[in-house]
């Protein structure tokens, strides 16, 4: 029977972990050297910068940026929390049909139907079928409908009042807000003072423009000492152009900004700045309860709602 080469125990075990322990030292010598040989490039963006982009969507530089600060972190830097909070939640609905935002499939303008006759026998008014007009033929002799109708393409709108300071315009004048466009609109102008009070009166296409007389088919503003008249005597607001008329139509106009029950002959007409290419005495003007537009002679007199211009 051989004899062990250590008689100690002790020793044999301390004497195997003490190579062991060389070897695996030797072997990390050749793991390379920790510290990079060129200092970190500046091509990153700061938490600030995100921050920034969130909040303003400012662009920001990516680069110069300092590696090696003199000091400690300052206390205004952004935390990730802040960042996180200033996500905004997105509404497809204001989001462009056909794009994403932040992962968010848009909706805005996808479906752009008019919808189906609420009641009454007429062919053809489904919205298979191309539909009806958002007025359905409210307040006529035969009752055919009181609403738009459910599956026609609308909007939100928000109305201004005192809570919400007139939509942020700090205006009484302003009455109801397009939440799709962001575009706000007035309330009538009285025909006399030019207020916008919710009267019906009308005023020519020249009035409604503070157009000076004399010129024509022109505008030609009027300048001191004559007075401002339609939509530019009230500060920050003017005549919509005609494409602005028939968008809110599109976003539903008939019933926020349109009185419900009337008969086809008594919704109002409006006036829009957009002078008609031929003849340029005639000027486009839309009836916000069906959708309608022409052109007018810009010496009749229509009603006028006013856009603020924000």
């Amino acid at each position: 029977m051989k004899k062990p080469l250590f008689k100690n125990k002790k020793f044999w075990i301390i004497s195997t972990t003490l190579i062991s322990t060389s070897l695996i030292l030797s072997q990390s010598a050749f793991a390379g050297v920790l510290s990079p040989l060129l200092p970190p490039a500046a091509t990153m963006y700061t938490l600030d910068d995100i921050f920034t982009k969130l909040t303003t969507n400012a662009d920001a530089v990516e680069a110069a940026h300092n590696f090696a600060p003199a000091g400690p972190p300052a206390p205004s830097l952004h935390t990730l929390k802040e960042i996180y909070e200033a996500i905004p939640t997105i509404d497809p609905t204001t989001v462009t049909a056909g794009t994403q935002y932040l992962g968010v499939q848009g909706t805005f303008l996808r479906n752009l139907f008019n919808g189906t006759r609420t009641s009454g026998n007429y062919p053809g008014g489904s919205q298979k079928f191309g539909g009806i007009d958002d007025w359905n033929a409210n307040g006529a002799a035969t009752p055919l409908g009181q609403n738009i109708p459910a599956d026609s393409y609308k909007g939100p709108w928000t109305q201004c009042d005192n809570g919400n300071n007139y939509c942020g315009t700090g205006d009484t004048g302003a009455e109801w807000q397009d939440d799709l466009t962001g575009t706000i609109w007035s309330k009538t102008l009285n025909n006399a003072t030019y207020v916008p009070d919710g009267s019906d009166g009308d005023i020519s296409w020249f009035i409604a423009n503070n157009c000076e007389g004399g010129h024509g088919n022109m505008c030609v503003k009027n300048s001191a000492p004559n007075p401002n008249t339609g939509c530019e005597a009230n500060p920050n607001w003017y005549v919509p152009h005609q494409k602005q008329l028939m968008q809110a139509y599109i976003d539903g106009s008939y019933g926020p900004m349109e009185p419900k029950g009337k008969k086809s002959s008594e919704s109002r007409v409006y006036w829009s700045a957009t002078t008609f290419s031929s003849p340029l005495s005639n000027a486009f003007t839309v009836r916000l309860t069906s959708g309608h537009t022409g052109g007018n002679a810009k010496s009749s007199n229509f009603q006028v709602r006013c856009v603020y211009a924000n």
